[in-house]
């Protein structure tokens, strides 16, 4: 992580990270240094298990995933304004 973010602030690269929560929580220094790059830190739901891909839930269980991630994210980064399904995959619930 720290040579791709020195790598974008040499040429005034700006992104967006994605982290799910479970990752936020093992590993809040990455979160923390994207963070300090000046870097958007989006929530790419709690966790990237097949199983639990967007597309296998049902809406309260999406909101409940989402609520979970969003939470342990922004205790670590702030507000956060994005969001990325895990796998990218999703159904006709995930933005009702």
């Amino acid at each position: 992580m720290p040579r791709l973010l020195d790598l974008y602030a040499r040429h005034d690269i700006k992104s967006i990270f994605y982290f799910t929560g479970m990752f936020a929580e093992q590993l809040l220094e990455s979160v923390e240094l994207v963070k300090r790059h000046g870097h958007e830190i989006g929530c790419h739901g709690y966790d990237h298990s097949p199983n639990r891909a967007f597309d296998m839930l049902g809406y309260k269980e999406q909101v409940n995933q989402f609520k979970k991630a969003k939470r342990v994210i922004e205790e670590l980064a702030g507000r956060i304004e994005s969001f990325r399904a895990p796998m990218l995959r999703i159904n006709e619930v995930t933005f009702c």
